[in-house]
């Protein structure tokens, strides 16, 4: 009896630590899943008064410096979605993260369309892999790039 205690306990232990290690595996995203979360994150926030810059969690996804450019910006636009004025179509918002595109050096150029009921608003996010894992470090509107 003594015995099979002890074997349960250490089938458990190490069951326990696999599962750690799947864990740890699962964590590491690529950069569209990054983007994905980021962008679901994003607009599960961006809801009445809350504005999903003015919180901590913001740090997860951008670097600090970003992040206080943004804060300091007064232009009025949207740096997310690149727009200045905000509707109720916003609620509808649909973000496809398309295929990234690998520059090297842990940099990833990650096209996604924001689709709405009457338009499509396409971005470009940078994002940086780094040690203490994945950030984005710019977004650019592709509208200039139409021209």
């Amino acid at each position: 009896m003594r015995v099979r205690k002890s074997t349960l306990r250490i089938v458990f232990l190490i069951s326990m630590l696999m599962l750690r290690a799947v864990d740890g595996y699962c964590a590491e995203r690529s950069p569209e899943q990054f983007v994905r979360d980021f962008y679901q994150w994003y607009f599960e926030k961006d809801v009445g008064d809350n504005v999903p810059l003015n919180s901590d969690e913001i740090y997860e996804y951008l670097f600090k410096p970003l992040v206080k450019d943004i804060r300091e910006d007064r232009t009025g636009v949207s740096y997310f979605k690149k727009v200045g004025m905000e509707s109720a179509e916003w609620r509808t918002v649909a973000p496809v993260v398309k295929a990234s595109i690998d520059l090297g050096d842990g940099i990833y150029l990650v096209p996604v369309a924001l689709v709405l009921k009457s338009r499509m608003i396409d971005v470009v996010v940078v994002v940086k892999k780094k040690e203490e894992g994945m950030r984005i470090t710019a977004i650019f509107d592709t509208y200039p790039l139409l021209w």
